[in-house]
């Protein structure tokens, strides 16, 4: 989306927050594809190595549940992912029937970089917002995903 189109946007009278929000998700994921030399292409594998770094062996269903995504789109993932050398799956020690998904070395370095990525980004995109804003913003932001969830 070009500054033009931007600011026709911007004169629309009865654009909503969801709509923003939505604009500023399609820009944020543009930034990363333009920038994103390493990481994986697919959002599903970097929803998932994003989780695994926070949260390393998580099941199958918290990965779902975590990315949004069916579970055949997260098995299909983490099957690539494990091939790639970026994910491996572990029987669950207690639970014979569950399986963890854990990152490798490989992934956390993937994972690291993309972090780096994600803060630049965030960095610029803060740009001349006081602290106090941010925390109206987050918020808002949060409220509208509790009514959201509730409703």
């Amino acid at each position: 989306m070009n500054k033009l189109d931007l600011e026709k946007l911007r004169e629309n009278p009865n654009r909503t927050l969801l709509m923003i929000a939505n604009e500023l998700i399609k820009l944020f994921e543009n930034e990363i594809s333009k920038k994103e030399v390493v990481m994986f292409k697919d959002k599903t594998s970097r929803l998932i190595l994003a989780y695994l770094s926070m949260w390393d062996g998580a099941t199958q269903h918290e990965l779902v549940k975590a990315t949004q995504m069916k579970g055949s789109t997260v098995s299909v993932a983490i099957t690539k992912m494990e091939n790639e050398g970026y994910v491996k799956r572990v029987q669950d020690e207690y639970d014979m029937r569950a399986t963890r998904v854990y990152i490798t070395k490989k992934g956390l370095e993937i994972s690291t970089e993309h972090k780096r990525l994600l803060d630049s980004i965030d960095s610029s995109l803060m740009t001349d917002i006081s602290e106090r804003d941010i925390r109206v913003a987050r918020y808002v932001l949060e409220k509208m995903l509790d009514n959201l969830i509730e409703n």
